[in-house]
């Protein structure tokens, strides 16, 4: 189910995803480090995220997942999904989860 302007129950979402168009054009890095900046203020400022996360440095890290990705709801991982829509990696933070944890 895709949701757009309308109201929606998070309790009742199994997993939340983040996806990039890459359909029409490839991003260069320094335009994916604006997005991340953009969006690490926008959260802080605008959606009451504690102020620490501007303070702490955080960067864009190109090596990070930024495709496919999906939060696990109970352990809060950040899931990067294969093709065939099985976690292939999950963060906690930026620490990788050994696979046999997965």
């Amino acid at each position: 189910t895709i949701y757009a302007n309308s109201y929606v129950d998070l309790g009742k979402i199994d997993a939340i995803g983040f996806d990039y168009d890459y359909t029409l054009v490839t991003y260069t890095e320094e335009l994916l480090e604006l997005i991340y900046d953009m969006a690490l203020h926008r959260l802080v400022n605008d959606k009451q995220y504690p102020a620490e996360m501007l303070e702490a440095g955080l960067k864009f890290d190109p090596g990070f997942s930024i495709r496919g990705l999906a939060v696990d709801k109970e352990t809060g991982w950040i899931c990067h999904l294969t093709y065939t829509h099985h976690v292939g990696v999950a963060w906690e933070g930026r620490e990788r989860i050994p696979s046999d944890e997965i």
